[in-house]
């Protein structure tokens, strides 16, 4: 075998590609870092004519809504279903209530519960908070 040939084939090639990564990662030489893209312009804001109106304007809450029969509202306190809430005395109205924020002897008032709609003062709710 030729001497060229032979040092070719001993010789560790791949010893000669991680001394040159290494050599390259010594370097005082450090590539410029890439620069920043330009953010996207901001979006427009929305026309002011398409403001939703706001949640009072909407009127009294309907105890046939789906979020009214998940909490058990009903317009008047006795007609709570007493089997499934055993616990619920007659003392406890919206119109006693934390979060019903209507003028005392009001019939009607704003809930949070119900994002600031009206519920009937005499009504009931299963997240009824006793008043402070």
């Amino acid at each position: 075998m030729n001497p060229r040939r032979r040092f070719i084939a001993l010789t560790p090639w791949w010893a000669l590609g991680s001394t040159a990564v290494l050599l390259a990662a010594c370097s005082e030489r450090t590539p410029a870092p890439a620069p920043m893209p330009a953010p996207p312009p901001a979006p427009a804001p929305p026309p002011a004519a398409a403001a939703a109106p706001s949640p009072v304007a909407v009127g009294p809450v309907d105890p046939a809504e789906p979020q009214a029969v998940v909490l058990a509202y009903v317009a008047l306190a006795s007609q709570a279903d007493a089997a499934r809430f055993p616990n619920r005395t007659a003392a406890q109205q919206c119109g006693s209530c934390a979060l019903y924020s209507g003028a005392a002897g009001a019939a009607a008032g704003p809930c949070s519960i119900f994002g600031g709609r009206g519920v009937a003062a005499a009504g009931w709710c299963s997240a009824w908070v006793k008043k402070a």
